[in-house]
């Protein structure tokens, strides 16, 4: 259990690199057609696209990644949790 738990949370640590370098990458328009940026787009959409509906943007500001951030490090920590059990 304890190799499959350590997965996950590498998973988790990966997922949520991209979602720094996805709100990194917004702040760059002229790369939003690249194919490297279509492919992180399409990775981290099917998360970041309902907390978007759910969580509306201030000022034109998204807030969704920071609410997925907090999301996926909690599940980290639960997970961690589990390990020490």
């Amino acid at each position: 259990m304890g190799t499959v738990v350590s997965i996950l949370l590498y998973t988790l640590d990966i997922y949520s690199t991209l979602i720094v370098i996805r709100v990194l990458l917004s702040w760059l328009p002229s790369l939003s057609r690249h194919p490297l940026v279509r492919l992180l787009c399409d990775v981290t959409d099917p998360l970041l696209a309902p907390l978007a509906r759910v969580i509306p943007s201030v000022a034109g500001v998204d807030f969704s990644p920071m609410a997925l951030l907090f999301l996926l490090w909690g599940a980290q920590e639960l997970l961690r949790m589990t390990l020490l059990v």
